[in-house]
């Protein structure tokens, strides 16, 4: 970058860097980086201009802040991220859109990303197995273990985000906080329904076994091996003795 920017405009017009998620910069093999461009930063050369595009600037140094001029760019309201996908993806009834805009939470990108993986798989795939492990369908489960298997990672990973943006939409109806639910149609009747299972223990519970899982997957784990302990924790089976999660 340093060197890039050293040199003149081809035709004597701008030159501008783009610095994507600039708080990582450290992180993924540049150490001190941050620093080494702190003097480009408060000078740089004429007709220059650097963007720093950022999910969170408090990661970065003060020092940076304070050479930069912040300009806060809003998640886009839910009716216009439900209109820019179905002006990509046609099919979408407005009803769907709509609720993949809540669901990303004003993120187009991952609206997008939503939309081309078919989520509805995902929501019946993740209420079905709950009700299995609820009965304590062993037998289901496994079943669902092997279907889980031939998901691929990046699949699986997105079923484990999925779950816990349910699970946490379910916390928000618990708590009686139904205007920060941010599901429509057969998403809101689970919701309301699985919401009624809910309880201090198992809550933070369910969520932190969601968590956990993910962080396996990402670490290669054996995906049906993985899923059956799952399994097997909802339903009070495993070896932690914490009782079952899905049981009043």
């Amino acid at each position: 970058m340093l060197r890039k920017l050293s040199l003149k405009s081809f035709r004597g017009g701008y030159k501008v860097l783009l610095i994507w998620l600039p708080e990582y910069m450290d992180a993924i093999g540049y150490p001190m980086a941050n620093n080494m461009l702190l003097k480009v930063f408060e000078e740089p050369e004429p007709n220059t201009v650097i963007l720093l595009v950022s999910c969170d600037p408090d990661q970065l140094l003060t020092t940076i802040i304070s050479r930069a001029q912040m300009i806060r760019i809003p998640a886009l309201p839910p009716a216009e991220l439900g209109e820019a996908l179905r002006e990509r993806f046609p099919e979408l009834s407005e009803a769907d859109s709509v609720n993949l805009a809540l669901r990303a939470e004003g993120d187009l990108l991952e609206a997008v990303e939503m939309a081309g993986k078919g989520e509805e798989e995902l929501f019946v795939f993740f209420r079905d197995w709950l009700r299995h492990c609820y009965k304590r369908e062993v037998v289901q489960a496994v079943e669902y273990g092997e279907q889980f298997q031939k998901m691929g990672r990046e699949r699986q990973k997105s079923l484990v985000r999925y779950g816990l943006y349910l699970i946490r939409q379910c916390a928000m109806q618990w708590q009686q906080l139904p205007d920060l639910v941010r599901v429509l149609g057969q998403e809101l009747e689970f919701v309301q329904n699985f919401s009624k299972l809910l309880n201090e223990r198992n809550a933070d519970g369910i969520r932190r076994e969601l968590e956990t899982a993910h962080v396996h997957i990402e670490r290669n784990a054996n995906p049906k091996v993985l899923f059956m302990d799952l399994s097997y924790r909802m339903m009070g089976r495993g070896g932690g003795g914490g009782g079952a999660l899905l049981r009043p």
